[in-house]
């Protein structure tokens, strides 16, 4: 009962650890492409200043 119990606790945790890691992943990617496309706004707007020169 015992070690059955240790087992259940330790997927506990692993699910929470895996659970964790995928929703830091996922911010990081999001983040990253909103930086992307802020990125690109800037370009874009660096460029039509540019162009009215």
């Amino acid at each position: 009962m015992r070690a059955e119990m240790s087992g259940m606790i330790a997927l506990f945790f692993i699910a929470i650890v895996l659970a964790s890691i995928f929703f830091v992943v996922r911010g990081i990617i999001r983040y990253a492409k909103r930086r992307e496309a802020d990125r690109q706004e800037m370009l874009d707007l660096m460029r039509e200043q540019n162009r009215r020169e």
